[in-house]
């Protein structure tokens, strides 16, 4: 099976081994992440803080 694959930005700094262990998870149940190619931050530290409209704009893009 193949899935596409969003990992923001938090997933190779903050949330690395997150994204490891999805990506492990995934090799084992033979599911194959087709990352997105044009996929932009979401917003998820500073919009979601001080701007409701523009996190979600920013997560509707995706």
């Amino acid at each position: 099976m193949k899935v596409s694959y969003y990992p923001g930005c938090s997933l190779h700094s903050t949330g690395l081994e997150y994204n490891e262990s999805t990506q492990e998870v995934c090799r084992i149940l033979d599911i194959e992440l087709d990352e997105l190619s044009d996929w932009n931050c979401c917003g998820a530290g500073s919009a979601h803080c001080t701007d409701e409209v523009l996190a979600v704009e920013l997560a509707a893009r995706n």
